[in-house]
């Protein structure tokens, strides 16, 4: 351990280089840092209760996870097994589900940071099931609200102007589009992205932790982070230093994804559907707001990004202070995350463009181009986000700056949020608030619980018919309400299972027929398996 020199002289000079040093540290706790956060969490503690409520966020709370939409249910249904099965590596893999070949949290979208610790916490939580998204979500919320804050401080706003600002980010209507994916909710992330691109010098500590964390909530989240990161690298492209700072975020990024297991992932089958934003997804309302639709929506759309009437004309001004010169010198752009938002905004469109909800043929040449990608992050709509709050945030700026008159200025940004408020707040009040009641879910299998002993260790789905292929035969594909209550039957009495109740967005071909081999040779000498309890279909 280093100890402090001996003299008074070098003692104060020790404590001034360690507090130097820790600048980076002393910097998110400094007073103004305190007080955003402070005065954040209440604004997002409001906004919350007024869109979902507060109640979500209790553990117990399970009733509003079946409400919401299965693929929640799905998540739930991921951890809740992986935390009663066996520790393996890659850290959230695990055997129980899909049994005997097993999958991982990851895939699940169970966002494996959280389920690796309520895994650790397992000893000491009475019962078997919780939630944790509902406390995520909140989370989300709040830092999304403090990001903002501290972005639209650096361009010297007074503090009104920023709090406007930041309540047009917080309002964030993709991410209430998109309740039921809550890996996906923690927009804060390429926030944070967005922050590093604004520094003067190249955070080098932050953009290591950043890209250390995101892994371990969503790889789509990660990709859209690396986006940013490369535009802080663009940003701070004269910096002496920057090829060892590349090389140590590099090293840290392939760290933290070997540790998630991103390189075990499965290169299973996955269909692209229709997952890529409209052309006009910024300006289609699809009946959320006041203006009308252009195109209807689907119940979940990947690449809804309704800007509101409020960013709307956010937007009008960033186009204008970007096309007229004269306009454009009494603005600052940051043309790295620029280029980089509107990167991923076009990539949202996909090869196969989608016009006023008409799908049209791939464009020649870049279809092959954006392949290799596309069969990772198929998806493509969710990339239109970055750009969505890049327009809101700099717009704001760009407003203030295009008036520069203050009084001006503030009853311009006034009308903005009001109009905003005007256009979507209804929507957003009853997007789902009440929160509906949960579907008719048997939470113990009556029939499942009498069969139950101190030998069983499986929960086996028999597919329907044994004497099919394995090729088609794929009893684990069950994920209906009606088999909610087997699988929670399972995981709160740590039993492993053969199905994955749809909760793998890709399972391999092999993998799949390994699973029904195994499972067509048990059910077909049930004597021998006390140790199973066969659902049937």
């Amino acid at each position: 351990m280093l100890e402090p020199p001996s003299s008074r002289k070098s003692r104060a000079d020790w404590i001034t280089g360690a507090f130097t040093r820790s600048r980076g540290l002393a910097s998110l706790v400094r007073p103004g840092a305190r007080r955003d956060a402070a005065l954040s969490l209440l604004l997002s503690a409001a906004y919350f209760q007024v869109v979902w409520g507060l109640s979500i966020v209790a553990p117990t709370n399970l009733d509003w996870v079946f409400a919401v939409e299965r693929d929640l249910t799905r998540a739930l249904t991921v951890v809740a097994y992986f935390r009663t099965s066996p520790w393996s590596f890659p850290i959230t893999a695990f055997d129980g589900m899909l049994y005997p070949v097993g999958t991982s949290v990851t895939i699940g979208d169970g966002i494996p940071g959280l389920a690796v610790a309520y895994k650790l916490l397992d000893p000491l939580l009475p019962a078997r099931i919780y939630q944790y998204f509902g406390v995520w979500l909140f989370a989300c919320v709040w830092l999304q609200a403090f990001l903002s804050k501290r972005i639209l401080s650096r361009f010297g706003l007074p503090t009104p102007v920023q709090w406007a600002g930041v309540l047009l980010s917080t309002a964030d209507l993709p991410q209430a589009f998109a309740v039921w994916h809550a890996a996906l909710w923690a927009h804060w992330t390429y926030l944070a992205g967005f922050l590093l691109v604004l520094e003067r010098e190249f955070p080098l500590k932050r953009t290591c932790a950043l890209v250390f964390v995101v892994p371990w909530i969503h790889p789509y989240l990660l990709a859209m982070v690396l986006a940013t990161v490369v535009a802080s690298f663009i940003k701070h492209r004269r910096t002496r230093a920057l090829p060892l700072d590349a090389a140590l975020v590099a090293g840290t990024l392939l760290l933290s994804s070997f540790l998630v297991g991103y390189f075990h992932f499965p290169t299973g089958e996955a269909r692209l559907g229709r997952y890529q934003a409209d052309l006009f997804a910024l300006f289609n309302s699809g009946s959320t707001g006041l203006v009308p639709e252009l195109f209807p929506l689907v119940p979940y759309d990947e690449g809804y990004a309704y800007l509101g009437l409020g960013g709307l004309a956010l937007c009008s001004v960033l186009i204008v202070t970007t096309v007229v010169p004269r306009l454009r010198a009494g603005t600052r752009s940051d043309w790295p995350l620029a280029a980089v938002c509107i990167v991923m905004g076009l990539y949202s469109l996909s090869a196969t463009p989608k016009v006023l909800d008409r799908i049209f043929d791939p464009i020649p040449g870049l279809a092959d181009l954006v392949a290799p990608v596309q069969a990772r992050l198929r998806c493509n709509g969710r990339f239109m986000w970055p750009l969505w709050h890049y327009v809101m945030l700099f717009g704001v700026r760009n407003a203030w700056w295009l008036l520069r008159d203050q009084k001006r200025a503030g009853a311009a940004l006034a009308s903005v949020v009001a109009l905003q408020a005007a256009d979507v707040g209804p929507w957003l009040w009853k997007i789902s608030r009440p929160i509906p009641d949960a579907p008719a879910v048997v939470r113990e299998t009556p029939e499942l619980a009498a069969r139950l002993t101190k030998e069983s260790r499986l929960l086996l789905f028999v597919p329907p018919v044994l004497r099919v292929p394995c090729e088609k035969n794929k009893p684990w594909r069950r994920g209906e309400q009606a088999f909610w209550g087997a699988a929670l039957f399972g995981a709160r009495h740590g039993l492993k299972t053969n199905s994955d109740f749809y909760a793998l967005a890709r399972v391999a071909r092999h993998d799949s027929k390994t699973v029904c081999r195994f499972t067509e040779r048990i059910a077909r000498n049930r004597a021998d398996h006390a140790e199973v309890i066969f659902v049937e279909p």
